[in-house]
């Protein structure tokens, strides 16, 4: 063989085995972007996603980590409220109590306790409506 031909065949093979690393990197490549995308609830339809639609996801995203923290956040205050109306009902039967025992003086005391439950009370009932409400919006966006 001459050498020019070793030259040639060399040529040839160090181009196809570039070629195939090539292939190789960009099939991995398409894989990777498919499976996160997937994982991100994404459905390729055509086999790819237009930048419009990449973007709408984004915000879709965006959004959902959004209505996540204002709903952790309310129910952070459900939960402190629950807690209040709790002690405040605890603490009226208390009064209660005295007051059945011939404790005197406890009649403004017991209309004050009874105020703080009706204020806990409704404060319980908008936040669960409240979370509620972003529960429904956030099974919109899923």
């Amino acid at each position: 063989m001459s050498m020019e031909w070793m030259d040639y065949e060399e040529y040839e093979n160090e181009k196809y085995e570039n070629e195939k690393y090539e292939n190789e990197k960009t099939e991995e490549v398409s894989e990777l972007a498919e499976n996160s995308l997937e994982e991100a609830g994404c459905t390729l339809g055509s086999g790819e996603m237009t930048e419009q639609e990449l973007l709408e996801e984004q915000r879709r995203q965006e959004q959902l980590e959004k209505l996540y923290d204002e709903r952790s956040y309310l129910q952070r205050k459900l939960n402190a409220a629950k807690d209040n109306l709790e002690h405040s009902e605890k603490a009226l039967e208390q009064l209660e109590s005295n007051k059945e025992q011939g404790m005197e003086g406890v009649d403004s005391a017991i209309s004050r306790r009874e105020f703080q439950v009706k204020v806990y009370t409704k404060e319980v009932a908008d936040l669960e409506r409240e979370i509620w409400f972003l529960d429904g919006k956030i099974a919109l966006l899923e």
